[in-house]
C-alpha cells in the first residue's frame, strides 16, 4: 500500500514574529495592570493630570506661540522647512539604525524570517510620519499657512523620510580598537564595591569624549565682560556635575541586570547603591544653596535649596523603582513631575504629603521582587 505524504508546511511570509512580541507584550502589559488596579489607577490619574497640566500651558501662551509661528511663516519660510526636513531625516535615519541592529542582536536574530518581512518591517517605520503630521497640522493651522505651503511640507517631509530610511543602511565609520581612558578614577584594587563602582562611572563624566558635548553651555551665555565668563565656568560645572550624578544613578540599572542571576538580594546592594548619590546629592545641594544665596539673595537659595533635593530624590526612586525597565524611567519621572507641578498651581500646601506619598509609592515598588 502506499502511503500518503503528510503535506508539508511551507513557511509563510505573512507572519512577522515582531509584531507578534509586542502583541504579546502588550497583553502581558495589560494583564499586568489588571492585577495591579491602584497602580493602573494612579498611572492613569498622573497621565490625565499631565495632558490637563501641559493643556493649560498651551492655551496660556497660546497667542505668544501664534505670533511666533506667523513670524517664521512670514520671515523664515524656508529655513522651517529645511528644519522640520533635516527633523524628519535624522528620525528616520536613527530608527532604521536601530532596527538594523535590533534585528542583528535581539534574541530573533537566528531565526529565518523572511525577507519579505524584514521588508515590509523596513517600510512601516515611514508610519512615523504620522506623529510629526498630528503636530504640524494644528501649528499650520495657527500659522495660518496656506495650501500650498502645507503640501511643501509634507513632501519635503515624505522626501526626507525617504532619504534617511536609505541612509540608515550605511554603516558609520569603524571605531577604534583602542579604547580611550573612561574616568580618572580607575583603580587596580582586586576587591570591588558599589561604592568605587560608581564613583568609576561619575568620574567618566570629566573624561574629554563625556566632556565636549557639555561645553554647549558655553553657548548659553552672551558675550561680555569678565563676569561672564566666570558665568559660563559655573554653569559648566553644573552641568558637569549632574552628568556625573546621573551616571552614578543609572549604575543601578546595569548592577541590576548584572546581578539579577546572583543569590543576592536586592535590597542589599540597593542600599550600598545608595551612598554615593545620596551624598552627592547634598554636596550638590549646598554648593548650589551657597552660590545662590550669596549671589541672588534668600528667594532663590531658598527655591535651590528645596527643589534640588526634591526632584534629586524623586529621580533616584524612579530609577531605583523602574530598573528593570529603563526606558520608560524618563517618561515616569516626567509624569511625577507633571503631577507635583500640577499640585502646585491647585493647592501648594498639599505638596511635601503629595511628594512623601510619591517616594513610599516609588521605595515599596522598589524592593518589590
Amino acid at each position: 500500500m502506499r502511503q500518503k505524504s503528510l503535506p508539508s508546511r511551507m513557511p509563510t511570509s505573512h507572519f512577522d514574529p515582531y509584531a507578534r512580541q509586542t502583541h504579546l507584550l502588550w497583553r502581558n502589559r495589560v494583564n499586568g495592570w489588571r492585577s495591579q488596579p491602584a497602580e493602573a489607577v494612579f498611572a492613569a490619574l498622573a497621565w490625565l493630570a499631565t495632558i490637563a497640566l501641559m493643556s493649560w500651558l498651551l492655551l496660556a501662551q497660546l497667542p505668544r506661540l501664534r505670533g511666533y509661528l506667523l513670524w517664521l511663516r512670514e520671515e523664515h519660510a524656508w529655513a522651517t522647512l529645511g528644519a522640520c526636513a533635516l527633523m524628519v531625516l535624522m528620525d528616520q535615519q536613527q530608527s532604521r539604525r536601530r532596527q538594523r541592529h535590533d534585528a542583528a542582536h535581539d534574541w530573533l536574530s537566528a531565526q529565518p524570517i523572511m525577507p519579505a518581512v524584514r521588508r515590509r518591517r523596513r517600510w512601516l517605520l515611514l508610519l512615523r510620519l504620522l506623529p510629526f503630521a498630528a503636530v504640524a497640522t494644528p501649528l499650520l493651522l495657527l500659522a495660518k499657512a496656506s495650501l500650498l505651503q502645507a503640501l511643501m511640507l509634507a513632501a519635503s517631509a515624505s522626501v526626507a523620510a525617504l532619504i534617511g530610511n536609505v541612509l540608515g543602511d550605511f554603516e558609520r565609520t569603524p571605531a577604534r580598537q583602542t579604547r580611550p581612558r573612561e574616568t580618572a578614577f580607575q583603580t587596580s584594587r582586586a576587591r570591588g564595591s558599589m561604592f568605587s563602582w560608581q564613583c568609576i562611572e561619575a568620574g567618566a563624566s570629566i573624561a574629554p569624549r563625556h566632556l565636549a558635548p557639555l561645553l554647549l553651555v558655553i553657548l548659553l551665555v552672551p558675550r561680555g565682560p569678565l563676569l561672564m565668563a566666570l558665568v559660563a565656568l559655573l554653569l559648566l560645572l553644573v552641568a558637569t556635575g549632574i552628568s556625573a550624578w546621573r551616571r552614578a544613578v543609572m549604575l543601578i540599572v546595569q548592577a541590576d541586570r548584572w546581578l539579577l542571576v546572583e543569590p543576592t538580594p536586592a535590597r542589599i546592594w540597593l542600599l550600598q547603591s545608595l551612598r554615593l548619590p545620596l551624598l552627592m546629592l547634598v554636596a550638590g545641594t549646598l554648593a548650589l544653596l551657597s552660590l545662590a544665596w550669596f549671589g541672588a539673595g534668600a528667594v532663590l537659595a531658598l527655591a535651590v535649596g528645596a527643589g534640588l533635593p526634591v526632584l534629586g530624590l524623586l529621580y533616584l526612586g524612579v530609577v531605583v523603582s523602574g530598573r528593570a525597565q529603563p526606558r520608560r524611567i524618563p517618561l515616569r519621572f516626567a509624569v511625577h513631575v507633571a503631577v507635583l507641578a500640577a499640585c502646585t498651581q491647585a493647592f501648594p500646601p498639599l505638596l511635601p504629603l503629595l511628594w512623601g506619598g510619591q517616594l513610599i509609592f516609588l521605595c515599596r515598588r522598589s524592593l518589590r521582587p
